[in-house]
This record gives C-alpha cells, structure tokens and sequence, in this order.
C-alpha cells in the first residue's frame, strides 16, 4: 500500500468516526427540577469546513408555567482535521506514521435560546411531511448538506438535502424554518464566543 493509499483510509476512517458521533444525540446537562424534549436536530455538513449539529430542546421547570428552550452544539472541525492530515512537511508525515491516525477534533457547547425567537419557528416546523419521489438522482460533490430531524418520542421525521440540489416544492416551508433556526442557533453561538 502506497503512502498516499494509507493517507485516504486514514482520512475516511476519521470521517466515519466524526459522522459517527455526530449522529448521535448530544443531549443537556441535568439540572434537577428541569425536563428536556428535543424537538429538533439539525446537522449541516458542508464540504471542507466544520460539520456542526444542533439539538434543540424544549425545557419544563418545575413550579413554573412557562417554557424555554436551550440548544447543545457539537462541531467537528473538519477544516483543522483536514489541514493537519494533508500536511505534507516531513515531521506531520512521521508523526502519522508513528502516532497513528488523526482523531476527529470536536467542540462542544450548551446555550440558552430565546423563546420569543425558538419557540414560533419549533411550532411552523410540520407534523407530517409528503414523501417526494424525486428520480433526478444527480450526483453532487461539493457543497453544503442539512439534515433535520424533528418530532416526539415514538416517531420522527428526518430529512435530508444538498443545497445544490432543488429543494421539493413541498418542502419549502420547513427548510426556510430549519436555515432560520440554524442561523439563530449559530448566532448564539458567536455571541458566546
């Protein structure tokens, strides 16, 4: 195997293990006297840039009448795990070769999310969503993917896109609400950072 060879497993490995974890629920810390509902998950992934996932959840208080929401952010970078893989000088070179592959690098965060703002576009998100038969499969390289999931405990809806793709005419609504309360999301975390 070819030292280029062993590079591109090396590098795919990293991406299944980053995808992987990325798949997964985040999930809040617990507070005692406070219940959590998701009720929305969105992963962007666009080609060569952090992959980020938000889980938004609904939050109950105990004692309280009013709800609020919170967001748990889990970003791959990507971008710096790409950079320190196709390092070509020689030390990054022996220090794959002798350390073993690169683990995925993640940051991770909890952020508390305006009601007035989370709560309205969570409600326009559908209950239901028309299954498209879409046969133009055409295959896409590079760009920006989203995937929303979103619904109760016993059933979910999950969709998925590539933004160099048309979107269904059925699933306009919902992919404006979820690039909305992306945006919000990622904006909250700016702010913080």
């Amino acid at each position: 195997m070819s030292d280029f060879d062993d590079q591109v497993g090396q590098w795919e490995t990293v991406q299944a293990i980053a995808m992987q974890v990325l798949g997964r629920p985040i999930g809040l810390m617990y507070q005692q006297g406070r219940t959590s509902r998701e009720v929305a998950s969105i992963l962007f992934a666009p080609s060569f840039d952090a992959v980020v996932r938000w889980d938004v959840y609904e939050l109950r208080h105990q004692g309280r009448n009013d709800v609020t929401y919170a967001g748990a952010r889990l970003c791959w970078r990507q971008d710096i795990d790409s950079r320190a893989h196709t390092a070509t000088d020689r030390l990054a070179y022996l220090r794959r070769r002798h350390l073993g592959p690169i683990r995925p690098t993640f940051e991770s965060g909890e952020y508390d999310l305006d009601a007035d703002m989370v709560g309205p576009l969570v409600r326009r998100l559908p209950r239901t969503i028309p299954v498209v038969d879409d046969q133009t499969a055409v295959g896409v390289c590079d760009g920006e993917s989203f995937e929303v999931s979103f619904g109760e405990l016993y059933y979910r809806i999950t969709c998925h896109w590539h933004e160099q793709m048309p979107v269904p005419r059925e699933w306009t609504e919902m992919v404006a609400v979820v690039r909305e309360l992306f945006a919000y999301c990622e904006d909250c975390h700016r702010e913080k950072s």
